[in-house]
Protein backbone atom coordinates (compact mmCIF):
# COMPACT_ATOMS: atom_id res chain seq x y z
CA UNK A 1 0.00 0.00 0.00
CA UNK A 2 2.85 2.58 0.53
CA UNK A 3 4.12 1.79 -3.11
CA UNK A 4 0.78 2.99 -4.69
CA UNK A 5 0.39 5.98 -1.91
CA UNK A 6 0.44 9.06 -3.43
CA UNK A 7 2.53 11.67 -1.94
CA UNK A 8 0.49 14.01 0.78
CA UNK A 9 -2.13 10.74 0.30
CA UNK A 10 -4.08 9.23 3.55
CA UNK A 11 -3.98 5.67 4.56
CA UNK A 12 -6.44 4.74 7.39
CA UNK A 13 -5.92 1.39 8.94
CA UNK A 14 -8.93 0.86 11.25
CA UNK A 15 -8.26 -2.16 13.36
CA UNK A 16 -9.54 -3.67 17.00
CA UNK A 17 -6.77 -4.39 19.60
CA UNK A 18 -6.75 -7.45 21.59
CA UNK A 19 -5.44 -5.79 25.13
CA UNK A 20 -6.86 -2.70 27.08
CA UNK A 21 -10.22 -1.91 28.58
CA UNK A 22 -13.36 -2.78 26.19
CA UNK A 23 -16.58 -3.32 27.24
CA UNK A 24 -18.48 -6.54 27.49
CA UNK A 25 -20.21 -6.06 24.51
CA UNK A 26 -16.43 -5.44 22.37
CA UNK A 27 -14.91 -8.61 24.50
CA UNK A 28 -17.72 -9.99 22.69
CA UNK A 29 -16.63 -8.94 19.46
CA UNK A 30 -12.93 -9.85 19.68
CA UNK A 31 -14.50 -13.60 20.67
CA UNK A 32 -16.45 -13.57 17.13
CA UNK A 33 -13.62 -12.05 15.33
CA UNK A 34 -11.23 -15.18 16.54
CA UNK A 35 -14.34 -17.05 15.74
CA UNK A 36 -14.38 -15.85 12.34
CA UNK A 37 -10.43 -15.80 11.63
CA UNK A 38 -10.54 -19.86 12.86
CA UNK A 39 -13.62 -20.48 9.84
CA UNK A 40 -11.33 -18.32 7.05
CA UNK A 41 -7.92 -20.21 8.13
CA UNK A 42 -9.80 -23.98 7.48
CA UNK A 43 -10.84 -22.45 4.42
CA UNK A 44 -7.35 -21.15 3.43
CA UNK A 45 -7.83 -17.61 3.91
CA UNK A 46 -5.64 -15.66 5.57
CA UNK A 47 -7.54 -14.18 8.44
CA UNK A 48 -5.47 -12.96 11.38
CA UNK A 49 -6.74 -13.13 14.86
CA UNK A 50 -6.57 -9.55 16.77
CA UNK A 51 -2.79 -7.79 17.64
CA UNK A 52 -2.35 -6.39 20.80
CA UNK A 53 -2.19 -2.49 20.39
CA UNK A 54 1.92 -2.34 20.78
CA UNK A 55 2.11 -4.93 18.10
CA UNK A 56 -0.45 -2.90 15.67
CA UNK A 57 1.70 0.43 16.68
CA UNK A 58 5.41 -1.71 15.49
CA UNK A 59 3.64 -2.42 12.27
CA UNK A 60 2.66 0.71 11.92
CA UNK A 61 5.36 2.37 12.72
CA UNK A 62 7.45 -0.54 10.39
CA UNK A 63 5.98 1.20 7.05
CA UNK A 64 8.03 4.51 7.77
CA UNK A 65 5.53 7.01 6.70
CA UNK A 66 6.59 10.33 7.20
CA UNK A 67 3.71 11.26 9.13
CA UNK A 68 1.69 8.88 11.54
CA UNK A 69 -1.20 9.53 13.31
CA UNK A 70 -3.04 7.48 15.81
CA UNK A 71 -6.10 7.76 17.34
CA UNK A 72 -8.56 4.88 18.71
CA UNK A 73 -12.34 5.05 17.96
CA UNK A 74 -15.08 2.56 18.86
CA UNK A 75 -17.09 3.70 15.85
CA UNK A 76 -17.01 1.00 12.61
CA UNK A 77 -16.01 3.07 9.93
CA UNK A 78 -19.44 2.71 8.19
CA UNK A 79 -20.52 5.06 11.82
CA UNK A 80 -17.52 7.20 10.58
CA UNK A 81 -19.03 7.99 7.26
CA UNK A 82 -22.96 7.90 7.80
CA UNK A 83 -25.01 10.81 7.32
CA UNK A 84 -26.56 10.49 11.11
CA UNK A 85 -23.30 9.86 12.86
CA UNK A 86 -23.51 12.54 15.31
CA UNK A 87 -27.71 11.51 16.17
CA UNK A 88 -27.82 7.71 16.03
CA UNK A 89 -28.39 5.96 18.74
CA UNK A 90 -27.94 2.52 17.91
CA UNK A 91 -24.28 3.19 16.41
CA UNK A 92 -22.65 0.06 15.45
CA UNK A 93 -25.29 -2.49 17.27
CA UNK A 94 -26.47 -5.45 15.75
CA UNK A 95 -29.53 -7.16 17.44
CA UNK A 96 -28.95 -10.90 18.72
CA UNK A 97 -31.37 -12.11 15.63
CA UNK A 98 -28.44 -10.25 12.74
CA UNK A 99 -25.91 -12.25 15.05
CA UNK A 100 -27.33 -15.42 14.91
CA UNK A 101 -28.21 -15.47 11.36
CA UNK A 102 -24.04 -14.37 10.75
CA UNK A 103 -22.98 -16.98 12.42
CA UNK A 104 -25.15 -19.66 10.55
CA UNK A 105 -24.46 -17.63 7.16
CA UNK A 106 -20.86 -18.02 8.29
CA UNK A 107 -21.01 -21.94 9.42
CA UNK A 108 -22.74 -22.79 6.25
CA UNK A 109 -19.56 -21.92 4.23
CA UNK A 110 -17.61 -24.82 6.08
CA UNK A 111 -19.96 -27.46 4.91
CA UNK A 112 -18.43 -29.37 2.43
CA UNK A 113 -14.97 -28.43 3.61
CA UNK A 114 -14.27 -29.55 6.86
CA UNK A 115 -16.15 -32.37 9.43
CA UNK A 116 -19.35 -32.48 11.18
CA UNK A 117 -17.14 -32.86 14.83
CA UNK A 118 -15.14 -29.14 13.96
CA UNK A 119 -18.89 -27.51 12.56
CA UNK A 120 -20.88 -28.62 15.61
CA UNK A 121 -17.41 -26.91 17.99
CA UNK A 122 -17.92 -23.48 16.50
CA UNK A 123 -22.01 -23.92 16.47
CA UNK A 124 -21.44 -24.42 19.98
CA UNK A 125 -19.07 -21.65 20.47
CA UNK A 126 -20.72 -18.99 18.29
CA UNK A 127 -23.78 -19.64 20.30
CA UNK A 128 -22.19 -18.87 23.08
CA UNK A 129 -21.30 -15.79 21.94
CA UNK A 130 -24.45 -14.61 20.55
CA UNK A 131 -26.63 -14.72 23.50
CA UNK A 132 -26.36 -11.43 24.63
CA UNK A 133 -29.49 -9.20 22.86
CA UNK A 134 -27.55 -6.74 20.93
CA UNK A 135 -23.50 -6.91 20.15
CA UNK A 136 -21.04 -4.31 19.30
CA UNK A 137 -20.26 -4.09 15.80
CA UNK A 138 -16.43 -3.07 14.61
Amino acid sequence: MKRVLKHGGYFFVQEEFSDGEQNEAQKTHILRHHWDSEIDTLLGVVHCKTYSRQKMRNMMDNLQLSELEAFESTSPVRCLICDRKFDCERKGEITADQFAKEIDDNLGRLDEHVGLEIRERLRKEGERQGKDEKVWRG
